[in-house]
């Protein structure tokens, strides 16, 4: 039985006899509500909020590399709070790289490529996924949860690239761009496989 509203599921699961047995459920999560969501948000709003002379918010660096997928203990620790230091609201790449070699961040490579500017026509972007995502693979390489929908995600901008890509769009702004991306993010899952549910009708 699939049902194309996963609100239909309990109302469903109420009306069936009591002695059907166990069941298994397969239940899609949308991509937009895992934190690999939070990863690729906080990604694109420090490459929105790009100054000149390649510098970023703090504030953004804060909260991309304390994402989970990106955070690594007490070197993340530290070299947030190398960058708190500096006591200056934006950061230069080479200021950023200069601390996280000081604190031997791992991934120094990943972050750099990720952290590189983007064109104001977004042909770079790609590229700057791709590294985003490798350096979050390479840290939770043993996590198959964070894997996975890193996997799915990357999926899901390769299909939009292509796309802008084929239709000569990579000329558009971040914020279409984004709006594009959210489009598509809403209808995106991840699909789990449930364990037999017992209890129904007991």
């Amino acid at each position: 039985m699939i049902l194309a509203d996963e609100g239909l599921l309990l109302p469903f699961l109420e009306q069936l006899p009591s002695d059907i047995g166990p069941l298994n459920v397969t239940m899609g999560m949308p991509l937009k509500a895992l934190p690999v969501n939070g990863l690729t948000e906080a990604f694109i709003q420090a490459h929105a909020n790009m100054g000149q002379e390649d510098s970023f918010l703090l504030n953004d660096l804060e909260k991309l590399l304390g994402h989970p997928f990106l955070h690594q203990g007490t070197g993340t620790s530290a070299l947030i709070a190398g960058l708190r230091a500096l006591r200056t609201l934006r950061i230069s790449t080479t200021e950023l790289m200069k601390v996280a070699r000081a604190r031997e961040i791992t991934g120094q490579k990943h972050l750099e490529a990720a952290l590189a500017p983007v064109d104001k026509e977004l042909r770079a972007l790609p590229v700057r996924f791709i590294a985003l995502f490798t350096w979050a693979k390479s840290l939770a390489a043993d996590d198959r949860s964070v894997q996975e929908q890193l996997f799915q995600m990357a999926r899901l901008q390769q299909r939009l690239d292509r796309a802008l890509d084929r239709s000569g769009s990579l000329n558009i702004d971040l914020r279409t761009y984004r709006a594009i991306r959210e489009k598509l993010l809403r209808e995106e899952r991840i699909a789990f496989l449930g364990e037999p549910l017992r209890g129904f009708g007991e």
